[in-house]
């Protein structure tokens, strides 16, 4: 049976929301160490059969956090991440656009 959770998709309005319910799907996905960088992609070592297979686990359980992410985000604002390659880089990148957005409203 599939963990499902109801999270309003990303828009313009609701990041400070939606940021709170994602960290929460994250955490109990056993994914926010990725997100976080709490757990950084291991290096690979040449000839190194456990290193690569480490590097290789890494990048699946990233990919998942990503897609988590990629799902709760409305289209519209997905052309803010179509750059980032790892799910922490979709993290700081909103977070900065957010931020971003705040200050350009406060000067206002």
């Amino acid at each position: 049976m599939a963990n499902l959770a109801r999270i309003e998709a990303l828009n313009k309005d609701n990041y400070d929301t939606w940021k709170i319910q994602m960290r929460a799907l994250l955490v109990k996905n056993d994914a926010w160490c990725y997100v976080s960088s709490e757990l950084n992609a291991p290096a690979v070592r040449a000839d190194n059969v456990e290193s690569e297979a480490n590097s290789r686990a890494w990048s699946t359980n990233d990919e998942k956090a990503k897609s988590d992410r990629v799902l709760s985000i409305s289209p519209s604002e997905l052309k803010q991440i179509k750059d980032c390659r790892t799910s922490n880089d979709i993290w700081q990148k909103l977070e900065n656009c957010t931020l971003c957005l705040t200050r350009s409203n406060v000067n206002r």
